[in-house]
C-alpha cells in the first residue's frame, strides 16, 4: 500500500489525482488502522519534502499534501508532533511558494497546543506576502514568544503600511496588554502612545482597533502608578472621550465600551461629559496625550459633552433605563434627561416616550416624572410646541365632553403644556389656550409635581391667566419674540455670552436668530419661573403701599 501510494504521488501528471484521492479515503474511514494512518503520514511528509517544489507538478501534490495533513491532524492527535515539525519545517524553505505557505500555515493553526517557537515566527513574520503577515499576526497565540519581543514585533508593525496589518497588530497590542506583567514601562508607554497615533488614521478598523489598544495599554500605565495613578486616569479617560465624536459608529461605540472599563476619575472631569461648555477649572489643564494630528497634549476639556454624545448613538438603550425595577436607577435616569439638550425633535418625542412608559409602568413615579416633563419641555420650547400642537387632537375631550385625563398620555402631554413658551407681555402663547384650561383640571397633581418649583396658589393663577391669551403659530410667536429681545442685544451682548461666546462670533456669522436663542435661555428659565417672579413682585408692591 505504501508503495503503491507512493508512487502515485510521484507522478508528474496533474490530472491524475489518483494518490490523493486514495489518501483521503483512507483517512476519512473510521475503519483505517492507526498503523495505516501512520504509514500514510510518513509517505506524505517525504513526498514533501521532495526535491524541486518549484515546478508546477510539485507545487499542485504539495498543495493537496497540506489539505490531507490538516485531515490526519484533526483525526489522528498521536501524529501531531511529526506532523507539526514536517510542515514547519516545509514552510522555513525559501523556495515554498506564498500560496503553500499559507496553505502550511493553515494547518499550523488546527493544532491546540504551541508547538512552534520564536525563531519560526520571527523567520516567517518579515516575510513580503501580505497575508503570511496578516495570519502570522491574527494567530500569534499559536507560537511561544517571549512578551517582550511579541511587544516589539506588534509595535513595529503598527507602521504597516497595509491597514489590516496595524488593525492586528494594534489588537495584539490589546491582548497582550491584559495578559502580561509590566516589565519595562517605557515600552508600554510607547505602545501607548502609538495608539494614540494611530487613532487619526484614515481607516475606520484602525482606528477602531486604536481604541481598544489606548485602554488596554492606558489600564497597565495606570495600574503601575502609585504617586500619580489618578492623573493618568484622568488622562486616559480624556484621551478616550476625544474619540467620542468620530465619523464611525463603531468606534464611538468601542471608545465608550473602554471608558466604561476605567476606575477612577476626578468628579470635575466626570461632569464635564454632561456639560456644554468647559468649566473655568478645566480651561487651562492639560494632560499627556494627543488632541490632534499636531496638538500633542489633551485639554481636560475634550470631555465636555462627551456623555452626550454617546446618548445620541445609543438614546433608545439609555431610554430603556426608565423602566429599570430599581427606583434610583430610574431617578437617576431622569435627573439626567432634565440636564440634556436634544438636538432632534425626533430625540425629544422618544425621550417623552420613555417617560409616559415609565409612568404607565411605575405610577409611584408620577410627581418625578410629571418634573422631568415640565423641564425637558421647557429647556425644548420649539420642539414642545410641535409636539403638542400635533397632538392637540388626542388631548381634546371626548364626544360626550369627558375630558379623560386619567390616561397617562394625555396628562403628560398637558403637563409639557404648561412648560409651553408664552409671551406675558403680549399674552399670546405658542400653543391653544384651552390646553392651559384642561391642565387646571390636574391642578393637585402637577402641582405636588412642581413643588420645589412653585405653589399651588400660583401654578391655578399662571394656568387661569394663560387660557385667556391669544394663540399665535409658532413660527409667529417666535418671531415675534425675537423683535422683542433683539433691541436690547448690543447691550446684553457682553453681559450673557461668555467668553467662548464671542470667539464663536469672531468664527462665524451669527444670526438674529442664534443671537435671540441665546439671550433668551439667559434671561429666564421658563414662563411659569418669569409669572411666580412677577407676581411675587406685585405683592410686595401692594404690602407696601399697604
Amino acid at each position: 500500500m505504501e508503495h503503491l501510494l507512493r508512487s502515485n504521488l510521484e507522478t508528474n501528471d496533474n490530472n491524475n489525482p489518483q494518490a490523493i484521492l486514495q489518501a483521503l479515503s483512507l483517512i476519512s474511514n473510521p475503519s483505517t488502522s492507526d498503523s495505516t494512518l501512520s504509514s500514510i503520514a510518513k509517505v506524505l511528509i517525504i513526498s514533501l519534502k521532495c526535491p524541486n517544489p518549484n515546478s508546477n507538478s510539485h507545487r499542485f501534490i504539495h498543495h493537496h499534501i497540506l489539505r490531507l495533513f490538516s485531515l490526519l491532524l484533526y483525526h489522528c492527535p498521536h501524529l501531531h508532533h511529526n506532523l507539526i515539525s514536517a510542515i514547519r519545517e516545509f514552510s522555513l524553505l525559501p523556495s515554498t511558494s506564498t500560496r503553500l505557505l499559507v496553505d502550511a500555515l493553515t494547518c499550523l493553526s488546527i493544532s491546540d497546543s504551541n508547538v512552534n517557537d520564536e525563531s519560526t515566527f520571527l523567520s516567517l513574520v518579515f516575510r513580503p506576502c501580505v497575508s503570511v503577515r496578516h495570519w502570522l499576526l491574527l494567530n500569534v497565540s499559536k507560537f511561544d514568544i517571549r512578551p517582550s519581543v511579541l511587544l516589539t514585533v506588534l509595535l513595529g508593525f503598527t507602521k504597516d503600511p497595509y491597514p489590516c496589518i496595524r488593525n492586528v497588530a494594534l489588537s495584539g497590542l490589546a491582548d497582550l496588554c491584559k495578559c502580561i506583567v509590566v516589565e519595562d514601562e517605557s515600552l508600554i508607554k510607547g505602545c501607548y502612545f502609538r495608539a494614540v497615533e494611530l487613532l487619526f488614521d484614515s481607516e475606520d478598523l484602525v482606528r477602531c482597533s486604536a481604541v481598544h489598544a489606548v485602554g488596554a495599554c492606558g489600564q497597565l500605565i495606570v495600574a503601575s502608578k502609585q504617586e500619580s495613578k489618578g492623573d493618568w486616569s484622568d488622562a486616559l479617560f480624556l484621551q478616550l472621550c476625544s474619540m467620542v465624536r468620530d465619523m464611525s459608529v463603531k468606534v464611538r461605540v468601542e471608545a465608550f465600551n473602554a471608558l466604561g472599563k476605567i476606575e477612577t476619575v476626578s468628579e470635575y472631569i466626570l461632569l464635564q461629559t454632561l456639560s456644554k461648555k468647559a468649566s473655568s477649572i478645566t480651561k487651562e489643564m492639560n494632560f499627556p496625550g494627543q488632541y490632534s494630528e499636531t496638538l500633542f497634549r489633551i485639554p481636560a476639556e475634550s470631555a465636555v459633552l462627551a456623555f452626550l454624545h454617546g446618548l445620541e448613538d445609543e438614546f433608545d438603550v439609555f431610554l430603556g433605563i426608565l423602566l429599570d425595577s430599581h427606583s434610583l436607577i430610574r431617578c437617576r435616569a431622569r435627573k439626567v434627561l432634565k440636564l440634556t439638550e436634544l438636538p432632534s425633535l425626533g430625540m425629544f418625542k422618544m425621550c417623552v416616550d420613555g417617560l409616559i412608559r415609565d409612568l404607565e409602568l411605575y405610577p409611584q413615579d408620577e410627581a418625578e416624572v410629571f418634573s422631568a416633563l415640565f423641564m425637558i419641555g421647557q429647556n425644548h420650547g420649539e420642539f414642545l410646541v410641535r409636539l403638542i400642537n400635533e397632538a392637540s387632537q388626542m388631548i381634546e375631550p371626548s364626544s360626550g365632553g369627558k375630558l379623560g385625563y386619567d390616561n397617562v398620555r394625555k396628562a403628560s402631554y398637558l403637563v409639557l403644556a404648561t412648560s409651553a413658551p408664552v409671551s406675558m407681555k403680549q399674552q399670546t402663547c405658542s400653543i391653544p389656550p384651552r390646553m392651559f384650561s384642561y391642565a387646571v383640571t390636574l391642578l393637585g397633581r402637577i402641582s405636588r409635581s412642581f413643588a420645589d418649583i412653585v405653589d399651588q396658589r400660583t401654578l391655578l393663577a399662571y394656568l387661569s391667566c394663560c387660557s385667556r391669551f391669544t394663540f399665535v403659530t409658532a413660527s409667529e410667536f417666535f418671531k415675534m419674540e425675537e423683535h422683542r429681545l433683539l433691541p436690547h442685544q448690543n447691550n446684553k451682548m457682553e453681559e450673557h455670552l461668555e467668553e467662548g461666546d464671542v470667539q464663536l462670533t469672531q468664527r462665524r456669522e451669527i444670526s438674529e436668530y442664534d443671537i435671540w436663542r441665546k439671550l433668551q435661555l439667559k434671561e429666564a428659565e421658563s414662563s411659569l419661573l418669569d409669572f411666580q417672579e412677577f407676581e411675587g413682585r406685585i405683592g410686595n408692591e401692594i404690602k407696601s403701599q399697604s
